[in-house]
């Protein structure tokens, strides 16, 4: 409850006294599209290529015009370290997308970091960005997607094959697939998704020759219950259906604060608590707890209101009905959902009574408790918690 009054009051703060808390430092790049990104951090360290191309930079993922980043959108920089420490490192915008990472180096000498991409591109056209102020120059194209024929076949969901293991509570993966057999009789692209069932489903796009061949879907979600399962997929007017299995996992609790971070899975049951204090507004429910006991890591996020909390959606930043949020990472570094977050931070309170509070949240916190440029997407957002 401490951690929650001393971020809400930050909250206010911050937005007085943006300029004075500030910790960044950015510098302007005005020679290459892309510069002008920003570095902090107690870490000391150079971009190996700086100030001219990065040397051998690994792109991955592929960059669409009008299809979002994903978590598989990254590049990897080679640096050189001379003191061991924090590292936050952005881009600036172009072309509708941009790169930012954060970190710890452990030990000096020759390294490399990786960027997550986020952001959606614009257009068809290669794009230079430059981490930091004064990092290297690094390349990425967007290509526009050429519209074709749509493929049609028969799909074969008897000779189907899964691969990967299927398990109550644990996410699905990339190894986690389906690969099903088509005879296609009209050549061009197919994008499939299936029906959701227990959490999950599959997917795939791609293009497809004509005649015999295997299309791979692979599957995403969170199984929530063990047993057989049926997955409905399609491909034009052929249909079928796949059986998958989910084996017996932990149990859900009964009390949980849970989300992903940046598509990663966190938990905070540890000292997990929940208090209706009225800190601002005359009524309020605070939820919060920890990812290990002896971690920093730790999350807490409030619903305040004028009149008595019920079910409804309390949106971030201040209002007679509202929501706020402070995370704490490994590092005991402050985040915070902002103003100009993108999407806003909301909680969804889809339950309440005289013992429980159940919930839903989500949205972009930013780094130094909401006034800096690095940002996390906190997604999947769930909590049950017992009310004193």
């Amino acid at each position: 409850m401490i951690r929650t009054v001393k971020a809400l009051m930050l909250l206010l703060l911050s937005s007085l006294f943006m300029i004075s808390c500030e910790k960044e430092k950015s510098e302007e790049n005005g020679l290459l599209p892309g510069g002008g990104g920003t570095s902090s951090g107690t870490s000391v360290f150079t971009y190996v290529g700086a100030p001219g191309s990065c040397t051998a930079p690994v792109v991955s993922g592929t960059y669409t015009v009008g299809t979002a980043l994903s978590s598989s959108n990254t590049i990897e920089i080679d640096v050189n370290v001379t003191t061991a420490g924090t590292y936050n490192i952005t881009t600036s915008s172009a072309n509708g997308i941009s790169f930012s990472g954060s970190g710890v180096f452990a030990t000096t000498g020759a390294q490399t970091i990786t960027l997550q991409g986020t952001g959606t591109p614009a257009t068809a056209t290669t794009s230079a960005f430059v981490p930091g102020g004064n990092g290297c120059t690094f390349l990425i194209t967007a290509t526009q997607v050429v519209v074709g024929p749509v493929a049609a076949g028969t799909l074969n969901c008897a000779g189907a094959t899964l691969a990967g293991v299927y398990t109550q509570g644990i996410d699905l993966v990339g190894s986690n697939t389906i690969t099903i057999s088509v005879n296609v009789t009209t050549a061009g692209s197919y994008s499939i998704t299936s029906s959701i069932a227990n959490g999950c489903s599959f997917s795939g796009s791609g293009t497809l020759a004509l005649g015999n061949q295997n299309i791979v879907l692979t599957g995403s979600g969170t199984p929530i219950n063990s047993g057989p399962v049926s997955f409905n997929v399609s491909l034009g007017s052929s249909n079928c259906s796949i059986p998958v299995t989910f084996l017996p996992g932990v149990p859900p609790p009964t009390d949980y604060l849970k989300c992903k971070i940046d598509g990663v899975t966190k938990t905070f049951y540890v000292n997990l608590d929940a208090d209706d204090t009225p800190i601002l507004l005359p009524y309020g429910v605070a939820v919060s707890g920890e990812a290990a006991t002896g971690s920093p890591e730790y999350l807490d996020l409030t619903v305040n209101s004028i009149s008595q909390i019920a079910a409804g959606v309390y949106l971030n930043p201040l209002g007679t009905s509202f929501s706020t949020s402070q995370y704490f990472d490994t590092n005991g570094d402050g985040w915070q959902p902002a103003g100009n977050s993108s999407p806003a931070f909301s909680v969804v309170v889809t339950s309440i009574t005289a013992t429980r509070i159940m919930g839903t949240f989500s949205g972009q916190y930013k780094s130094l408790n909401g006034t800096g440029t690095l940002s996390k997407q906190f997604t999947n957002g769930e909590f049950s918690v017992a009310l004193p």
